[in-house]
């Protein structure tokens, strides 16, 4: 079987400067405390955290330009905002903040080195893979050898660079932040079917983990990944599946995000003269995810038309965010996917 596919992913990762940043560059270290706190205010009766009047304390004593009320005034408004003033992590947190604002060398907003990095992989592939049954049609095993293009894209933007959509776009688009490069891939498989009504299969995907050169710190690497699964045949034409990551996989684009995914989901396929159109339905979740990510529900379509194949699919969270402009209620993640494919069997 001869198969060949385009695919891209893009990913935009935050990066934050809290360590240099200030209203302006022309006023002295007390004007920035009080463009922050103001005078501040005796606020030791109004703490409703433990750690809250330890760390005002070593922060008035730390800084010799902050005065007693005012750094009781910036953990006292840190609560408010719902921080919890007693995490090792939030007292960071706070301690770089006003080391940064209240400082005799602070450094103007326009020194600040947050921005976003602007990364992603398109690939353009061809593939040979072969099957082969054993045991009476019982077990199947299979390979596939993938011959792949690979353009990758990196570059950091800094927050004041970016002014518009177009600018994102033109940036991406730079020939000076991309790198091409070939390499091979390799996918293999095992398939059992106990029963004419039940499949079992194994695939693991880029074995041999293929690495391509990027204009960023490290080359973007494909991961192997190995997802197992479980089918079965309701109907002829309807077919209820599940399946799950058994290796938990790194975002190429996104440094810190991974992924176990476990799906669920259902299609039933009807047949026309020239092919068939197939109708699915599921949910997802992630496993590797260290917050409340919920579940997402799917949807999609597939068409095969002879050798064409298109798949197109989309996805919606049930957890749900509220935007601060309106206060509308949005899910939390959407997705969308789509696949166009020529296939060729031999």
């Amino acid at each position: 079987m001869i198969t060949g596919q385009v695919s891209g992913s893009f990913g935009l990762d935050p990066v934050f400067d809290i360590g240099s940043f200030s209203f302006s560059d022309d006023i002295d270290a007390l004007t920035q405390v009080a463009n922050i706190v103001g005078a501040g205010t005796d606020r030791s009766g109004f703490f409703t955290n433990t750690g809250s009047q330890a760390l005002a304390d070593i922060i008035a004593v730390a800084l010799g330009t902050w005065n007693q009320d005012q750094a009781e005034e910036l953990v006292y408004q840190a609560e408010l905002a719902g921080l919890d003033t007693s995490s090792v992590g939030i007292q960071d947190m706070i301690s770089r903040v006003a080391t940064a604002t209240g400082g005799v060398a602070a450094l103007d907003l326009s020194q600040n080195a947050s921005g976003v990095i602007v990364q992603g992989l398109l690939t353009e592939e061809i593939g040979l893979g072969y099957g082969h049954s054993l045991f009476g049609d019982r077990v199947g095993i299979g390979a596939n050898v993938r011959a792949v293009y690979g353009q990758t894209y990196y570059s950091f933007l800094q927050y004041d660079d970016i002014t518009g959509t177009d600018d994102l776009i033109d940036d991406i688009t730079d020939s000076n932040n991309k790198e091409t490069s070939q390499r091979v891939a390799l996918d293999v498989g095992i398939l059992l079917q106990p029963k004419d009504w039940l499949r079992l299969g194994l695939v693991a995907r880029n074995v041999n983990s293929p690495e391509f050169k990027s204009k960023g710190p490290d080359d973007v690497e494909l991961e192997e990944q190995i997802r197992a699964g479980i089918a079965l045949n309701v109907l002829p034409n309807w077919i209820v599946a599940a399946d799950i990551d058994v290796t938990e996989n790194e975002s190429q684009n996104v440094d810190g995000f991974a992924s176990r995914m476990l799906s669920i989901g259902t299609e039933f396929r009807i047949p026309f003269w020239v092919g068939s159109l197939a109708l699915r339905a599921g949910a997802h979740t992630n496993l590797a995810s260290e917050g409340d990510d919920g579940v997402t529900l799917t949807a999609g379509f597939g068409l095969r038309l002879t050798h064409l194949r298109l798949d197109f699919a989309a996805g919606a969270a049930t957890t749900r965010e509220e935007l601060e402009v309106g206060g509308s209620d949005i899910p939390s993640r959407l997705h969308f996917s789509g696949a166009l494919r020529w296939v060729s069997e031999f």
